[in-house]
């Protein structure tokens, strides 16, 4: 019995060990996630869209690509973080309550014997037996739960694990067209318009200054 029970506990202890692990692994791919987003939203809020049309429409194209398999990562990665409910041993105190109880009905039993017929007699119980068997049998019923768990979260992370690796080729393809392309609008390469035209409209307000000025300089030299 012994040994039925240390194989279940090491069974048991494996499959709390690999909801850590894939906890884990789970929690680096978000990582991977934010990096992806925040790139993608730097590309897009400093895109020119002044620049060539078919160089956009390829930009943007590949962009909505890698939106298709981001998203359907993202489903499988919270699919596999939520909705699921881990079994556990009890803890030491409830297992100690259990046992008083059982240790108190061993007593009551023994005292109804004494008084009783022997074919009135009660079955004597072994607490630790008891204790033996349910445990073998509640591991069994946690370690078999949480190996179910744990296997579709493995199927959901490697899911999703392919289709952000696979949204990487999309993803690539617009930032080398962002990049070889001088997309990026802050480019120091890249005249800036909006500069061009708050200059001119600093020269156009201070012209009829520079006008009279000039006027009074050529009537001061008329009067000389």
């Amino acid at each position: 019995m012994n040994t039925t029970l240390d194989i279940i506990k090491s069974q048991y202890y494996h499959e709390i060990q690999a909801r850590d692990q894939i906890t884990t692994k789970i929690q680096s791919s978000v990582a991977l996630y934010l990096s992806f987003f925040v790139a993608v939203a730097y590309m897009t809020r400093m895109i020119d869209l002044e620049s060539n049309k078919i160089v956009l429409t390829l930009f943007f194209t590949g962009l909505f690509f890698w939106m298709i398999f981001i998203l359907i990562a993202t489903c499988y990665t919270a699919n596999s973080i939520t909705g699921f409910k881990y079994r556990v041993f009890p803890s030491l105190t409830e297992i100690l309550n259990y046992k008083n109880s059982l240790d108190n009905e061993k007593k009551i039993i023994f005292e109804y014997n004494i008084d009783v017929p022997d074919d009135e007699k009660i079955p004597n119980i072994d607490p630790s037996e008891i204790i033996d068997n349910e445990t073998i049998e509640y591991l069994s019923e946690c370690a078999d739960h949480n190996y179910n768990i744990n296997e579709t979260r493995r199927v959901g992370y490697t899911k999703s694990m392919g289709f952000l690796i696979s949204s990487i080729i999309p993803f690539l393809f617009s930032s080398l067209l962002f990049i070889g392309f001088d997309l990026d609008a802050s480019s120091p390469r890249k005249e800036n318009p909006n500069q061009g035209t708050e200059i001119a409209k600093e020269i156009k307000a201070i012209s009829p200054f520079i006008e009279k000025i000039s006027r009074n300089n050529q009537a001061s030299e008329v009067s000389k």
